[in-house]
């Protein structure tokens, strides 16, 4: 295990969860990093046999240059930000809820959380500060439930990983509205 790496990870979600509208930007950057990572890591596998002749080190280095271009995005256009960080957490869970089998991967799973990703967008460009206080949380709990999953054995099932998911992005959530009322 990389110790490093994981330290940092969490630090780094923590921040977004807690964090999340006072580093408005910042946290732009890194959900945008972190769902595009999360997505290229995702579709890699499905694209690799078609990249016949490329060097190894780029298709292992394609996650985070996804990851970094997306970063760019968030931080440039905010509103589409917002909306595209809709669709994005929303296929994040998707991804997650595939890797722990409660959703069955498919194309019509896929465009039903495509969907969903879709209102969660649109709803969230009309109500900007909660749905980045909530959308920030939700990716900082998800990441740091993924963690604690990833690093204990013994509770890593979809059961546990959902409960974490809750309590961790509740719990920032309620310290980001409670910290942020005097922000605009």
């Amino acid at each position: 295990m990389d110790y490093v790496s994981i330290i940092i990870g969490i630090v780094i979600s923590i921040v977004l969860c807690f964090f999340g509208y006072r580093l408005k930007r910042i946290a732009f950057a890194i959900v945008w990093f972190v769902i595009g990572y999360n997505i290229a890591q995702f579709l890699l596998p499905y694209v690799t046999p078609f990249m016949q002749g490329i060097d190894q080190l780029f298709i292992n280095l394609l996650p985070f240059l996804v990851g970094i271009l997306c970063a760019f995005i968030g931080v440039a256009i905010e509103r589409a930000c917002i909306f595209l960080m809709g669709i994005g957490v929303a296929l994040l869970t998707y991804r997650y809820l595939v890797t722990y089998g409660i959703v069955e991967l498919s194309w019509l799973t896929f465009g039903i959380a495509f969907i969903i990703g879709v209102a969660i967008g649109t709803v969230a460009v009309n109500l900007i500060r909660p749905a980045i206080i909530l959308l920030t949380s939700y990716v900082g709990g998800n990441q740091l439930a993924a963690t604690a999953v990833s690093l204990i054995p013994a509770i890593n099932n979809a059961t546990v990983y959902m409960v974490l998911i809750i309590v961790f992005a509740t719990l920032g959530a309620f310290y980001q509205f409670k910290s942020t009322k005097h922000l605009k």
